[in-house]
């Protein structure tokens, strides 16, 4: 009987607890998030195809059909690409 009373007597004091932290404002969370800073424009390298950031690339000016510029993501990619091309 005594064991039957310490469980129920557990029971009783853990949801009060669980009760009385469920009500209270947590300090902890911040109440604002910070804004992200804006995406940066991705482009693709006119050799290998992988995209990276525009600020990264290194851009040649196309005077192709299309008049859009050229990007590579190294200089290794732009002379390869310049030596097929020229």
């Amino acid at each position: 009987m005594r064991t039957i009373l310490i469980v129920l007597l557990i029971l009783i004091l853990g949801s009060w607890y669980l009760r009385r932290n469920e009500s209270r404002p947590e300090t902890n969370r911040p109440q604002q998030r910070t804004p992200l800073p804006p995406a940066e424009k991705m482009v693709r390298c006119a050799e290998c195809g992988i995209y990276l950031p525009a600020s990264e690339a290194r851009s040649i000016a196309q005077t192709g059909t299309t008049g859009t510029p050229l990007y590579f993501c190294c200089d290794a990619h732009h002379n390869a690409f310049q030596k097929r091309h020229v």
